[in-house]
Order: C-alpha cells, then sequence, then structure tokens
C-alpha cells in the first residue's frame, strides 16, 4: 500500500482526470516532487496502484491583519524587521472602504499573528496614492522607513525614525513641511557609496510631476541631488528602482510613469558619479513607455546583471503589458518575454521577483487591471525566457488593483510567501491578505558565507577610496552569478554605524531579492571615514531572499597622514597673473610662504619634509636636477609623503630643459619613495613625463603628461598600490602610461589619446586595474597588457586606434575584461595573442572594428555576453586557439563571419550565441577539430548559418536554430569528414544541411523544413550517415543525394509534402535509402535519377504523385516499400 507521510494530515482533496491536488494541509510541508499512487479499492478488498500527477498545493490565506474583509487600495506594502525578533514584520498604507488614508506598521507575532503596533502618522491617519519603504538612513541597526503620498489634505513625503519599542518619529520631510508627493513612488539606495542611504522618489507634487534623487547629508537631513528629468520634471503614477545594471559598482536607476506630455514612459539612468545621471535607454522606445505601474530590477536569467521586469498601461496604444527585459550589455535591453502574452498585462498594476519554489531563479508575481478583470497572477520561471502561471491564490481571473504586493517568509519555514493589498472588486472591496506559500518546492536553506579577501588589518590613509573585496558563494540553488550580497561596515564587531545592514546572525529571511551591494565581488566607500579601527563582514543572499550567515568580520584601521612640522610652501613664476595661492612673483631668495613664494619647486622640495604640501601657482617652471651622471630631471623627489598641487594642468606646467628626444630627461622624477601625490600639473617636453621608480602607495590625479619623447606616465621596478586618476596622457611619441614590474595599482578616468605606439601598457605586472577610461586613437592599441596576471580591465573605451582596442599578449593570464568599448579599430576591437590563456572577457562591446574579437593560439579563455557588430571583417574569430568558450555573445552585422573558428583551432565551445544578418556566415569553422557548436542562433546571414569548411573534422553542431540564411542554413565542404550533425533547426534557407565533398558525417535528428530549395542535400559526399531527420514542406526536395555521392545510408527519416519530391537520389550510387517515411510529396516519394546500383529498403510511400520512381536508373535494388494511395 501507499501510506501518506508521517505527520500529514491533509484536510481535503480533489480528484479530477485521475489527477490528485493536495489543496491545504498542516503540520509541516515536506518536499512532495515524488511519484505517487492513486489507491483504488476493489471489491475483492484488494489495491490497485495507478500513476496520477500531483499539482502545486494551493495558497493559503494565512492572515487579514486588518480584520477579514477589509484593507487597503492606492497602497504600498513592504516586509521587514524593524524590532529585530528575527520574523519580519509589516508596514502597509493607502486608503480603506471608509477612504480614510492609513499607515499602520504590523508586528509579526508568530503563528500567522499581526498586530497593529503603531501609527506613525497618529490613529486612523496615513497616506493615500502611497509608498512605503523600511531602511536603516541612520545605521543604528534597526530598520526605519520612508512614506510619500497624500495624506487627504497636502501630497507628503517623511522620513521616520525607528525609535524601538514600536515608537516612529517624523526626523524629515525632505521637500519641506506638510509637502511632497502624490501618487508617489520611492526607494532607497546609498548611489553616492557612502555608507549612508539616499533616496529617490517620484510623483505629482501638487504643482508639477517629479523624480528628484535626495541625498542623505546625516543627523536626519536630506537635500535635493539631481533631478535626472530636469528642473520641476518628472513623472507621476509610476516607479523608481535602484540597481547597478552595468555591474560598475554604483547605482543606477530605473523609472516609469506618466511624464507632463502626457506620454508614458520607461527609462534607464546610468549613474555616472557626482550626481549626475544619463538617460543611457528607454527599452519601449523614445518617449514610450507605462504608466499606472511597477518596475523592478532582478537577474532572472542567472547570467550575472540585472534585468528588468516591467508592468502598467501603456498610452500610446491603451494595451496593459507585463515584459521582462533582458540586460544584453552594452545599455541594452531586449523583450525577453510576456508572461501574459504579446501586447497583454496589467495596469494599476505591482509586480515582484522572488524565488518562491526555491529552485535558484527568480519567478513573477503581479497584480493589476488585465483590460477586463482584476488579477493576482504567479508565475514559475522555466528558463530560457519562458513563464508558467502556476497559481491565482484569490481565484481564476481574480485579483487585485490599486495594488501592492510583496515577497518574504514571514513563517521562517524556507519559503517566502506573499503579502496583498488593494482593491478585489469594483464596488470598492479593498482587502490586506497575507498568503503562506504551501507551495511543494524544497525548503531554501542559507547559502555559505562569502570569504573576505580585502581588507583583512589592512591600514588606510584617511581620504583614500576603500574597495572591499570577497569570494563568490557557490553550492547554493541560486548560481554564482546570481548570488548578490550585504555588506556591514561598522566601529565595533556588533555594529553597522559606517554601513547599514541587519547584523543580526539569527535573521535568515530578508525582504528583497538584491543585496545591499548587489551581485558584484566587491564595493567602493568613497567617504572618508574618521581615524580609528573598523569592522565588516558581508552575507550572501539568494534568489528566494534566503541570507548567509556573516562572514567572520575582518578590521582595517584608517591612519591619518604622517603629521609634519613645517608649513605648507608656495612656488610662483615670475608673474602674478592669474595666480590662485600667491600674492607675489616668486624667487628662492624668499621664504616659500604665499606672500614671498620660491621660484622654483626645486627650492620647495629641499625646504618640505614626509607630509608637507607644495602649491605650484600658474607658470611653467623648467629648472632641472642632476639624477645620475647621464640623467636629469625638472624636480626629483626624495622624501616620502609629499604633495604637488598645481593650479590645473593647464596652468602649471613642468618642461625641463633639454631635447625631449634625450634618454634620461625626466618631468618629475621619484626612486623608492611612498605617499607621494602629484596634482593639476603639466608635464611636457621630457623624455618620460612621470617617473616613478620603486614608488608605493602614491597619487598622480588630474595631471596632464603629454608631447613627452617616450612616455608619458612611467611606473616601474616594484611601484606598487599607487593610483592614477582623471589625468591625460597624449601625443607621447611611445606610450602614454606604461606599468612594468609593478602591482596593485590603479587607473581610474583616465585619457590616453594619441600616442605614436599605445594609450596604456601594462608589462610584467599583476593585480592592476583600470576602469573608466579612454584610450583613442593611439598608434597601435588602446590598452596594452604584455605579460602579467589578475588585471581588472572594465568600463573603458578603445576607440578608433590604428590597430587594436585591447591587446592581450602572451604570458598574460587570468584576467577580467568586462563591459569594455571598443569602436572603430583598425585591426581588431579585442586582440588575444599567442599564449593569453584563461582570461575572461564578458559584457564587452566591439564595433566596427577590423574584427571585434580576435583569440591566437591561445587556450582557456571564455568570451562571454559581449556584443560585436559592424566588423569590417569578421565578429569573433578563433584562430589556431584552442579550449576555449564563446557563449551568449551578440555577432550582428559584421562584413564577413560572425564567429570564425580557423587555423586548426579544437576542443573549443560555442554555445548559446545569436549569429544574425552578418556579411558572410554566421558561425564558420575552417579547418577546425573538436569543435562543439550548440543551442546558437545562426540567422539572416547573407550566405550560411553554420559553415564547416577546409577539413573541419570531428565537430558536434547540435541542437542550433538556423533560419533565413540566404544560402544555405548548416553547409560541410571540401572535406569536412566525420562530424556530427545533430538536433538542429534548419528553416527558411536555401537549402536547410549540405555536405559538399565531406564523407563519414553523422546528419541525425535534424529538422529541416520551408526551405527554398532542399532539406538536407549530399553533394559528393560518401559514407555518410542520414537519419531519423524530419524534411517537412521544402520546395524541392526533402533529401538530395546527388552529383555522385556514393555508400551513403539515409534511413529512419520523414519526407514529407516537400513541393517536388520527398526522397531524390541524382547521378549517384551505391546509396542505401531504407526505412524512411515519405508522404504528401507534389511529383514523387522516391526519385532515382540517372543512379545506379542503389538499394531502396522498406520505405513507406503515401499520397505523392508517384510513389517511387526510377528514371535512366539501373541495376537498383527496389524490396519491400509500400507505395500507398499516390496520385499516379
Amino acid at each position: 500500500m501507499c501510506a501518506v507521510p508521517s505527520g500529514i494530515r491533509i484536510s481535503k482533496i480533489a480528484i479530477r482526470n485521475k489527477n490528485v491536488k493536495f489543496l491545504n494541509y498542516e503540520r509541516t510541508r515536506p518536499v512532495l516532487r515524488l511519484a505517487l499512487s492513486i489507491l483504488s479499492l476493489l471489491a475483492s478488498g484488494f489495491w490497485l496502484l495507478a500513476p496520477v500527477t500531483v499539482a502545486e498545493a494551493a495558497w493559503t490565506n494565512a492572515a487579514e491583519p486588518l480584520g477579514a474583509g477589509a484593507g487597503l487600495s492606492t497602497s504600498s506594502i513592504q516586509w521587514g524587521d524593524y524590532d529585530n525578533d528575527g520574523d519580519l514584520d509589516l508596514v502597509v498604507s493607502g486608503w480603506n472602504v471608509a477612504l480614510t488614508p492609513r499607515l499602520i506598521v504590523y508586528r509579526n507575532n508568530g503563528g500567522g499573528s499581526f498586530s497593529s503596533a503603531s501609527e506613525p502618522m497618529g490613529a486612523g491617519a496615513g497616506v493615500r496614492g502611497s509608498s512605503v519603504q523600511w531602511g536603516d538612513y541612520d545605521r543604528d541597526g534597526d530598520l526605519d522607513f520612508a512614506a510619500a503620498g497624500n495624506d487627504d489634505v497636502n501630497p507628503r513625503l517623511i522620513i521616520f525614525r525607528n525609535n524601538g519599542s514600536d515608537s516612529f518619529t517624523n526626523v524629515a520631510e525632505p521637500k519641506g513641511a506638510n509637502a511632497g508627493f502624490n501618487t508617489a513612488t520611492l526607494d532607497w539606495g546609498d548611489y553616492d557609496n557612502d555608507g549612508d542611504l539616499d533616496l529617490a522618489v517620484a510623483g505629482h507634487d501638487g504643482t508639477n510631476y517629479r523624480l528628484i534623487v535626495y541625498r542623505n547629508n546625516g543627523g536626519g537631513s536630506f537635500s535635493n541631488a539631481s533631478e535626472p528629468m530636469g528642473v520641476n520634471a518628472g513623472l507621476t503614477t509610476g516607479s523608481v528602482r535602484w540597481g547597478d545594471y552595468d555591474n560598475d559598482g554604483d547605482l543606477d536607476l530605473a523609472v516609469s510613469g506618466q511624464d507632463a506630455g502626457t506620454n508614458s514612459r520607461l527609462i534607464v539612468y546610468r549613474n555616472n558619479g557626482g550626481g549626475s545621471f544619463s538617460n543611457v535607454c528607454e527599452p519601449r522606445g523614445v518617449n514610450l513607455g507605462v504608466e499606472s505601474s511597477s518596475v523592478q530590477w532582478g537577474d532572472y536569467d542567472t547570467d550575472g546583471d540585472l534585468d528588468l521586469l516591467v508592468s502598467g498601461y501603456e498610452s500610446a496604444t491603451t494595451n496593459k503589458r507585463l515584459i521582462v527585459y533582458r540586460n544584453i550589455g552594452g545599455d541594452t535591453f531586449t523583450n525577453g518575454a510576456e508572461p501574459m502574452g504579446v501586447n497583454a498585462g496589467v495596469g494599476w498594476s505591482s509586480v515582484q521577483w522572488g524565488d518562491y519554489d526555491n529552485d535558484g531563479d527568480l519567478d513573477i508575481a503581479a497584480t493589476g487591471e488585465d483590460g477586463v478583470n482584476y488579477r493576482l497572477i504567479i508565475w514559475r520561471n522555466n528558463g530560457g525566457d519562458s513563464f508558467t502561471n502556476v497559481a491565482e491564490p484569490f481565484g481564476a481571473n481574480l485579483g487585485f488593483y490599486n495594488s501592492s504586493i510583496a515577497w518574504g517568509d514571514y513563517d521562517n519555514d524556507g519559503d517566502i510567501d506573499l503579502a496583498v493589498s488593494g482593491d478585489t472588486a469594483s464596488g470598492g472591496d479593498k482587502r490586506l491578505i497575507i498568503f503562506r506559500n504551501d507551495a511543494n518546492g524544497a525548503v531554501n536553506i542559507r547559502p555559505n558565507a562569502p570569504a573576505l579577501n580585502y581588507p583583512k588589518g589592512d591600514t588606510i590613509t584617511l581620504g583614500d577610496t576603500i574597495t572591499f573585496r570577497w569570494t563568490a558563494v557557490t553550492g547554493d540553488t541560486t548560481c554564482t552569478a546570481a548570488m548578490t550580497y550585504n555588506l556591514r561596515i561598522g566601529s565595533t564587531t556588533a555594529n553597522c554605524n559606517y554601513f547599514a545592514a541587519d547584523t543580526n546572525d539569527a535573521d535568515s529571511s530578508g525582504n528583497a531579492v538584491l543585496g545591499n551591494v548587489q551581485n558584484d565581488t566587491w564595493a567602493r566607500l568613497d567617504t572618508a571615514l574618521p581615524v580609528g579601527t573598523y569592522y565588516w563582514s558581508v552575507q550572501a543572499v539568494d534568489q528566494g531572499m534566503m541570507r548567509s550567515t556573516w562572514a567572520t568580520a575582518e578590521t582595517f584601521a584608517i591612519t591619518a597622514p604622517p603629521a609634519y612640522s613645517g608649513p605648507d610652501w608656495y612656488v610662483n613664476d615670475t608673474s602674478t597673473s592669474g595666480d590662485s595661492w600667491t600674492s607675489a612673483i616668486g624667487s628662492d631668495t624668499n621664504d616659500g610662504s604665499a606672500s614671498a613664494p620660491f621660484r622654483t619647486i626645486i627650492k620647495a622640495l629641499n625646504s618640505a619634509e614626509s607630509g608637507e604640501t607644495i602649491y605650484i601657482d600658474k607658470g611653467i617652471f623648467d629648472s632641472y636636477v642632476v639624477v645620475s651622471a647621464t640623467e636629469t630631471a625638472g624636480i626629483r623627489i626624495d622624501t616620502n609623503s609629499i604633495t604637488l598641487i598645481g593650479k590645473d594642468s593647464a596652468s602649471t606646467i613642468i618642461d625641463p630643459p633639454g631635447a625631449k628626444t634625450v634618454t634620461g630627461l625626466y618631468g618629475i622624477y621619484a626612486d623608492t619613495q611612498t605617499g607621494l601625490r602629484i596634482q593639476n600639473i603639466g608635464v611636457t617636453g621630457a623624455y618620460d613625463g612621470i617617473k616613478f621608480v620603486n614608488v608605493d602607495a602614491s597619487t598622480i590625479s588630474g595631471d596632464s603628461a603629454c608631447s613627452n619623447g617616450e612616455y608619458g606616465i612611467l611606473l616601474m621596478n616594484g611601484s606598487d598600490s599607487n593610483t592614477v586618476s582623471t589625468s591625460i596622457t597624449g601625443f607621447n611619441s611611445s606610450i602614454g602610461i606604461l606599468v612594468t614590474g609593478s602591482n596593485y595599482n590603479a587607473l581610474d578616468n583616465v585619457i590616453a589619446d594619441s600616442n605614436s605606439n599605445a594609450g596604456v601598457n601594462f608589462s610584467s605586472s599583476s593585480y592592476d586595474t583600470v576602469m573608466n577610461s579612454t584610450m583613442n586613437s593611439n598608434g597601435f592599441t588602446g590598452l596594452d597588457l604584455n605579460g602579467g596576471s589578475n588585471y581588472v580591465i572594465t568600463g573603458n573605451k578603445a576607440n578608433q586606434n590604428s590597430s587594436y582596442g585591447f591587446y592581450l599578449e602572451a604570458g598574460t593570464n587570468n584576467n577580467s575584461v568586462k563591459n569594455n568599448t571598443a569602436d572603430s579599430n583598425a585591426s581588431g576591437g579585442y586582440y588575444l595573442t599567442g599564449g593569453a590563456d584563461t582570461n575572461t572577457l564578458s559584457f564587452d562591446t566591439a564595433i566596427g572594428s577590423g574584427d571585434g574579437i580576435k583569440i591566437v593560439n591561445s587556450r582557456n579563455n571564455t568570451i562571454a555576453a559581449c556584443v560585436v557588430r559592424l566588423s569590417t571583417w569578421n565578429g569573433i574569430v578563433l584562430s589556431g586557439a584552442r579550449d576555449n568558450i564563446l557563449e551568449t555573445n551578440l555577432c550582428r552585422s559584421n562584413s564577413m563571419e560572425g564567429i570564425l573558428l580557423a587555423d586548426t583551432s579544437n576542443f573549443n565551445t560555442l554555445r548559446n550565441n545569436v549569429s544574425e544578418t552578418n556579411t558572410w556566415s554566421g558561425i564558420k569553422i575552417a579547418g577546425g577539430s573538436y569543435d562543439t557548436v550548440t543551442g546558437n542562433t545562426a540567422r539572416w546571414n547573407a550566405i550560411y548559418g553554420i559553415w564547416l569548411d577546409d577539413t573541419a573534422t570531428n565537430n558536434v553542431v547540435r541542437n542550433n536554430t538556423v533560419s533565413s540564411n540566404a544560402n544555405i542554413g548548416i553547409y560541410l565542404s571540401d572535406g569536412s569528414d566525420t562530424n556530427t550533425v545533430d538536433s538542429n533547426t534548419a528553416n527558411s534557407n536555401s537549402d536547410g544541411i549540405k555536405l559538399q565533398a565531406s564523407h563519414g558525417n553523422l546528419v541525425v535528428s535534424n529538422t529541416a523544413d520551408f526551405d527554398t530549395y532542399d532539406g538536407i542535400v549530399l553533394s559528393m559526399a560518401n559514407r555518410n550517415l542520414v537519419e531519423t531527420n524530419t524534411c517537412r514542406s521544402n520546395l524541392q526536395v526533402g533529401i538530395l543525394v546527388a552529383d555522385g555521392s556514393q555508400y551513403n545510408l539515409v534511413r529512419n527519416n520523414t519526407a514529407d509534402t516537400n513541393t517536388q519530391v520527398g526522397i531524390k537520389m541524382l547521378n549517384s550510387s551505391y546509396d542505401t535509402v531504407t526505412a524512411n517515411t515519405v508522404r504528401g510529396n507534389l511529383l514523387q516519394g522516391i526519385l532515382l535519377d540517372g543512379s545506379d546500383t542503389n538499394t531502396i529498403d522498406s520505405n513507406t510511400c503515401d499520397v505523392n504523385g508517384d510513389g517511387i520512381k526510377l528514371s535512366a536508373s539501373h541495376g537498383n535494388t527496389v524490396t519491400n516499400n509500400a507505395a500507398i494511395s499516390d496520385t499516379y
């Protein structure tokens, strides 16, 4: 017998169509995904077992905090553990049935019981058309919250501080007293990386539609830092959400709603830093989007970047929409799925990502009005941009309007539940319901805690940016790329008073699928911490909102720069025109004060001690010092911790005497120093502009080093942990910036243009970083990595260089090249040459370059999620390369091949790429072996979809989609032997699959249909196996064996409804055609034309013009075939 599992009491069973569905059960909820049997009792008393299907259990109405049948509309709701007792509480706002605005904090008492703990705006008071969100704005370790909406008198925006003991105080009204926003939306996020939460708000302020970013100044003060849509401009009836979509370490902003021009809008703003935001993408099109809307960031396809879920009303078409936009990199979002159907969705809506079934990917919950009904739907993420409606908790075609939803595991049972508020009927039936997740997925467990990498007991100088790094978490149902993280920083191990998060290790369930630093394994803190010792830790957050324990805290210390005994020093030339700091002309007989400055920087350096600053006013400084018998310099720094500050790099110029072509002439020279700072100084006319030899922990900022004889900036011989930022190097006779034999250096926001060789070159170095920099119009390449490892190259542009954008040479290994752009470089965008191994290129863009990405004689590299288009030659090229992976790339409109494997490139994997509208082929393997091509899409190419040529052997072409290519879908030519072509779809090409002079191949289980000529063609091809393929509705022949092809075996195929012939043998011999099904072909089922000594055996030919026809063919064996109901 089949027994019910121990501890389960089934309270109701419904049997429909021989299926069993558990509608409710009590006590425990173990995993039910197993094979059960329905039990039938016969008259004889024996039990028989019959197979059944177990459907997902119901979502149970577990609580209605406002009372049965009661609730709020035009509402907002969010889970959060405000009392730090380990379970999720609830804040909710909106209109009740008496049309009274409410704002209520509910305490979770456990056991499905919730009680009103606080009404922060007063009993029976609150806001409608509202938005509420928890956030620890004051970094004291408990959740505060922000609320916006209309209190029935005024639009409001209020920050409530959590005082403990269920008490909340109005501490700030950023828009002003009794002012704020109606039909509002808001979101907390630390957009400026200073460690505290800022606030984005949109809505109607009573006069204008607005979109404002408020900066948290500390002490309960918030200031208007940015208005991305313009002053007094913005959106209403919309949604705002922070998310780092471009993985550059700062929060960007997605917004939707109606603008003042009555346009529905959907905009993605990139955070440029400094309070600046750029409109980089409007996924619905310019001035198009959704209103009465909801947007949410989430990585639904687990590829490591944030995608966008959008719902709302589209004023341009009057359609309701629900769209999942996939982030494909390069500020581009594409329509990945429409779960409710094309041009269908919900308005006056709310959407949320959440992994309700604990399978590691994000599912969807949505409410709203679909044009006919109010709806509440849960969709399961099936992968591959597919979502299935698995539950409607309020009933089929029933749900909520003017609504809000929030996922959260309120009962701590390992799966997320759903809170919903809103109107449920046109008559004003308002509800607030908590639906318990009784689905039969696996119980979610806490992910592993990450390992902390940096800082670990390190000392950091006051004012320096700190980058925290940790190791990605593995082994969870949420894949590594989709895992996100929370960071905390405090003055003790127990608090988070400098970067806020819930520090309670016992709190496993959160209220968000994104951690506070989202899905990178690093975070940047830009604010200057006071001198002292600090503690930091990180926890992982999975797609089911489950949080790991906090990693064991590490420490770091902030120290003040070394104290100095002397004053600041000042230098000026012989003019006071345009000066900033000095009031007199310079003379080395002066005392070096602002009123009596020195004339030479050399004099100031001789006077300054460690820790002192030299201010150099406007002028040209051409004195020099002797470095050695063969070397001189404009200035030489011999003291640690010296700072040189110019007025600006165009005004304060060091130009040492002598020709810049003379080796050993330097502008600024330092050897074996630490803690130097060179700021706002221009250097020109030297052989090397700024040269550091074994100089550590120093900064070059705001400088220019241009028109020098060799290098603009040179860091060499163990010059480690230096920073070069916002500096310009151009028109140097060799390289703009060269780093050689030096580690842990960072280049940030530099410009290295128009140098004779490379813009930036790293040689034999490691752990260096180049970010947010521009390297254009250089004589060879933008960036040259010449040996070394563990470089991080991110967010850069390398355009219009004479050869390459990014060039990785032999011995350059284990590097990350991510989110860069290479445009219009003559030879190639990204080039990896002999022995550049185990590198990762991801989310990069190559436009209009020679070859977009090229790997030559290198191995174990990964090229992922890159966009390559409009290349002069090929999109992505592997030449003599092996063991590389190309996946999820987009190769579009390149002048030759989309993807090319050439020159015996072996053992490479091409998977899940899209190659389209290329002038030649989508994918070509020329002479390679043991390569795997799987899951790719090759379409709309001008010649072939996938092409194996030049004796390409032993390759696997499997599960690809090849469509609408002008010539052939999949083409094997010129001795491409012993390959496997398996389970592909080739439709609407000229020929679907063709083998030309290629032998010993397996062509099995493919579909070739609707092709202009033939489905599968063998021409001068011998000893191939063509088996279990489907060739249907082709305009000429289903399967054609022609041109002297011999000893081929064609069996178990289906060739139906082709315009001419199902299977045709043309001038071929010694071939075997057996056990095929050939139906509905207009002329013949099987035709032998000038073909001798073939075997036609055991085929079924139905309803063709002629069943089997031999024309001018001799010595063939035709046996055991069936030809039925043929027209002739």
